[in-house]
């Protein structure tokens, strides 16, 4: 079983996984009556998004999305989708959105996270926050940022006092080394 891959963010010009948001007001395809299917195994929900936060608004910016079979993609904002295999009446692949630029009227908090710290050993499924090394928390009001609270060197401080390591899904301890030579990734 994969890690879900999380939605990515943008903020001042670097990347930043949404490690956990509140309730609603962010991207639902439904709202597009799109009916998602799984995308692969790291993204059951069948959708994957990317936001920006621009002059202080979050906007929706990019999104990866798989419909059930014989659903349809709408533009959204204007934007059309692009896909890499061909429709037929059997299959429908997954599609590509950019350039959305759809403001989202999100109230609520968002934690982000950069940069894993990967000489811990973890989960293929849990990744505590005090592995970021970088992280931040906004809290945003009607899709406007209306506070940062960089929580970086507090997770630093946690990662010095050494945290036990983090068990498998089956309870074996996993370090980077060992997941390199399960999946054939370099960190």
């Amino acid at each position: 079983m994969s890690s879900p891959i999380p939605d990515t963010l943008y903020y001042e010009g670097e990347r930043y996984c949404i490690i956990r948001r509140g309730e609603g007001g962010l991207f639902e395809p439904a709202q597009f009556g799109i009916t998602t299917d799984m995308l692969h195994t790291g993204c059951y929900r069948g959708y994957l998004c990317t936001y920006e936060v621009a002059d202080g608004r979050l906007f929706l910016a990019a999104l990866e999305i798989q419909a059930k079979r014989g659903g349809g993609y709408p533009l959204i904002n204007g934007a059309p989708p692009a896909f890499e295999d061909e429709c037929t009446a059997n299959y429908t692949p997954p599609a590509s959105y950019h350039g959305i630029d759809l403001e989202m009227a999100y109230t609520g908090s968002l934690l982000l996270g950069a940069d894993l710290d990967y000489s811990f050993s973890f989960s293929s499924l849990v990744r505590p926050d005090w592995m970021w090394q970088k992280m931040l928390a906004l809290e945003l009001v009607n899709g406007r940022v209306e506070t940062v609270h960089d929580r970086s060197e507090e997770m630093a401080k946690i990662r010095t006092k050494k945290p036990k390591p983090v068990f498998g899904s089956f309870g074996e301890c996993l370090n980077a080394d060992e997941l390199c030579r399960m999946d054939g990734s370099q960190f």
